[in-house]
């Protein structure tokens, strides 16, 4: 392995590669400066040697080789960079030779023959009223058909059957990829028939099935390839494909129902919408999903059955460990028809205003029960225990407490339903809900410590802009020493993923979460202009801090007094140097 390496590495440039991948690089004594693609980068701190065949981002700390950028960029593991950047070199790994020869060439012929297909389809739309009728009524113009490649597969029992074989394919292979049907004793004929086309491609952008819409009122509606050697529908997601330069911007996913969906989405630019494929969403499309993105918006139908794909969608996604919210349209309408009707800011604007899977769950049970009902507050309660999230279970109890039944005093409301959360966990097994102080008169000074002054500082600098992007990527949470400063960077860096938010914070504040409403973060503006050298004194300050506080003793046997004089002695020596 180690030589097929070596000569991988001989013929595949860092450069090549990097460009590829969109990156501009621009000549700097032996080395080639870029803005790096593993981080929000506004000037340029990737170096890439040819001459080594390496690269190193001094920023965001990214370097390697050639096998490390495939891996990253395209969220490969290494056994998988190695074989895709082997066939780029031409490179035959030793052990795979015949098979790997013989299993190419078939996936080369299928691959040609989905092409073919494709350009049958789309060849047929131009040629049918009908279908040019049912795109004009969907509000599919020219302009989406030619980005989609959508086509049409005609009325007609053999006709694809007929271009295939003429093309050079035999229709047993065409009926192992499931765009005919039958075998040779009682013959084929096509699958798709009087439907709309629309091609389904891999990560990697290759044709691998078919979505049929019917054009005419018959069932089933959507008709898919079956599963065959280039298609596993379990595995497979619509609109992916397109989504995958934006995600690794650090785009939150969103997860719409259909083709139409996905295709509205995109048009209205939320370029990062993607469909499961008619199916309720599996485990696999979720580890699909994780593969490039951190968080996902799912954007169903709002009747009952997209409220019930919803939530089990959510726990998937959630369970494999991505961040979740929840966005459904109004129901009786899709992304599509919204699109048509209003106008790409409509969707957006719903998109936008996801809710986390366990907020929406409350909110439809109250939607559906009255306050006083008792099989109301049983749910809630369950639906509270089962969730994970300490932080977010108090949180939503916060917001529910004063609907409680007869509730005169918002602090005992609280704190019966945690009881009634913690006696659910204890029945089944789960730990119960982490405490916090219970004064409500002075709720934000025992719950909320004071900020240090650099604290503030840096909280400024980022809500003024100019830092903002810096401290998103690079600011040392451990550093932080209260409560709201470790609180606001961390809430930020998880809800809005890669890069940070932009625009004032008037407009994105409030995202993360109710906690930081009632903090009067305009009082900040007394730093006046955060400069370089203000930004770097915070951070400086705070790491002083930081390593002064490790230095404190601990002992558990300890006087607990004499060990916080101890510790208010260091910090104030180290406040001082």
């Amino acid at each position: 392995m180690a030589d097929e390496l070596g000569e991988i590495r001989a013929k595949v440039s860092i450069l090549e590669l990097a460009e590829a991948s969109g990156v501009r690089l621009k000549k700097s004594g032996k080395s080639f400066l870029g803005l790096c693609p593993f981080h929000p980068d506004k000037t340029p701190s990737l170096h890439i040697n040819p001459e080594f065949g390496t690269y190193r981002c001094f920023a965001c700390g990214a370097k390697g080789s050639i096998f490390d950028w495939v891996m990253h960029t395209q969220n490969l593991d290494f056994k998988e960079a190695v074989k895709l950047l082997a066939e780029k070199a031409g490179v035959q790994l030793r052990g795979t030779a015949s098979s790997s020869e013989e299993s190419k060439s078939a996936q080369r012929k299928w691959l040609d023959m989905m092409e073919s297909a494709t350009a049958f389809f789309r060849r047929e739309l131009q040629k049918s009223k009908p279908a040019a009728a049912y795109c004009q009524q969907r509000g599919l113009d020219q302009a989406l058909i030619d980005k989609w490649q959508i086509g049409y597969g005609p009325d007609h029992g053999e006709a694809l059957s007929a271009y295939l074989q003429r093309n050079g394919f035999t229709l047993k292979m065409a009926c192992e990829l499931g765009l005919v049907e039958g075998d040779d004793s009682i013959g084929y004929r096509d699958r798709f028939r009087d439907r709309l086309m629309f091609p389904i491609r891999n990560d990697r952008g290759q044709i691998i099935a078919f979505g049929g819409r019917a054009i005419a009122n018959v069932n089933p509606k959507y008709i898919n390839s079956s599963e065959t050697p280039l298609f596993t529908k379990g595995k497979t997601l619509y609109g992916l494909f397109d989504s995958i330069g934006s995600l690794k911007t650090g785009k939150r996913a969103v997860l719409v129902e259909g083709y139409l969906d996905v295709i509205a989405c995109h048009a209205c630019q939320v370029d990062t919408a993607m469909a499961s494929l008619g199916t309720s969403l599996t485990e696999d499309q979720a580890k699909l999903i994780k593969r490039w993105a951190d968080q996902v918006t799912v954007g169903y139908d709002g009747d009952s059955a997209g409220i019930s794909a919803a939530k089990k969608a959510a726990k998937i996604l959630a369970d494999v460990g991505l961040g979740v919210s929840i966005a459904l349209m109004p129901e009786g309408q899709d992304p599509f028809s919204i699109f048509q009707e209003s106008g790409q800011e409509r969707v957006q604007d719903i998109l936008s205003k996801g809710q986390s899977p366990l907020s929406f769950a409350l909110d439809k049970l109250f939607e559906t029960h009255s306050v006083e009902d008792s099989v109301l507050w049983k749910e809630c309660v369950q639906e509270l225990a089962d969730w994970g999230n300490d932080l977010e279970v108090m949180s939503e109890i916060d917001r529910i407490a004063a609907r409680y039944p007869g509730v005169q005093d918002v602090a005992a409301a609280r704190k019966a339903l945690r009881g009634l959360v913690g006696k659910s966990r204890k029945n089944q097994g789960k730990p119960l809900p982490s405490q916090r102080a219970e004064p409500v008169a002075q709720e934000a000074e025992v719950i909320v410590p004071t900020m240090h002054v650099a604290e503030q500082g840096l909280i400024f600098a980022y809500l003024q802009g100019d830092w903002r992007q810096w401290l998103h990527a690079h600011l040392d949470a451990k550093i932080l020493i209260s409560l709201p400063a470790v609180a606001f960077f961390s809430e930020s860096r998880r809800h809005f993923a890669g890069t940070a938010p932009s625009g004032p914070p008037a407009n994105w504040l409030a995202d993360l979460g109710s906690e930081f409403e009632w903090m009067e973060w305009a009082k900040l503006d007394r730093f006046g202009v955060p400069n370089e050298d203000f930004v770097m004194d915070c951070v400086e300050t705070l790491s002083r801090l930081h390593k002064a506080r490790s230095m404190v003793p601990s002992d558990d046997n300890a006087d607990p007094l004499k060990a916080a004089m101890e510790r208010l002695k260091i910090l104030k020596r180290a406040e001082e140097s």
